[in-house]
């Protein structure tokens, strides 16, 4: 279940104005509800960065992933996955930094809770995050899905 609500934000310029809406994300409360709604589950590292995309109406940095495991749905390794952007007016992507890039610097192995890029309009086979903030975790040892955050 996506769930993205839009606020209205008028700006006025030059006597003209423009609309701009802010995504509103779904807060799981757990990460077994968050995988019940992802498209796949996938336990890897992230092996380098991409070129950008537009999701949204903005830029989203896009990432090639190894995977390891399909804990949930099923595929071939590597992926592409883009950190859902968290865009609102003129900010930039990732406010609290690209969720993925910590991951890529130092090699740790990632569980994403993934959902299917079309839903976006990205090329088939693209994966993004859930949201901006519940979609990578460090991989739990025993490979499967913690039961809390």
């Amino acid at each position: 279940m996506l769930v993205v609500g839009v606020a209205s934000l008028t700006v006025a310029a030059c006597a003209s104005t423009q609309s701009a809406g802010c995504a509103s994300w779904v807060d799981f409360k757990t990460p077994a509800d968050a995988a019940a709604d992802a498209d796949a589950v996938v336990i890897g590292t992230v092996a380098g960065r991409g070129d950008d995309v537009r999701v949204m109406g903005g830029d989203a940095h896009t990432w090639t992933v190894e995977v390891a495991d399909w804990v949930r749905g099923h595929g071939g390794s590597p992926i592409v996955v883009t950190p859902m952007p968290d865009h609102c007016g003129e900010d930039p992507p990732y406010p609290g930094g690209d969720p993925l890039r910590p991951f890529a610097d130092d090699g740790t192995p990632v569980m994403l809770f993934l959902r299917e890029g079309d839903a976006y309009d990205l090329e088939e086979g693209v994966y993004t995050t859930l949201t901006p903030y519940q979609g990578v975790i460090p991989a739990p040892v025993d490979g499967r899905i913690p039961e809390e955050w």
